[in-house]
């Protein structure tokens, strides 16, 4: 499942603008097999942040 969030902001000037957008994925880094320990020392997936910039 990624969920994709799209932020928006008002600049100084009163005009609105875009922040990039960014995915939450949670099934990428369970296809990696990444994981990591916690501190209870069970093994855990862990949650995936992509963000993508756009150059105007």
């Amino acid at each position: 499942m990624v969920l994709k969030l799209n932020l928006f902001y008002e600049m100084l000037l009163a005009e609105i603008g875009n922040v990039e957008p960014f995915q939450v994925d949670l099934n990428l880094p369970g296809r990696l097999d990444a994981s990591y320990v916690d501190k209870d020392g069970t093994k855990k997936v862990p949650v995936m942040l992509q963000e993508h910039y756009l150059v105007l």
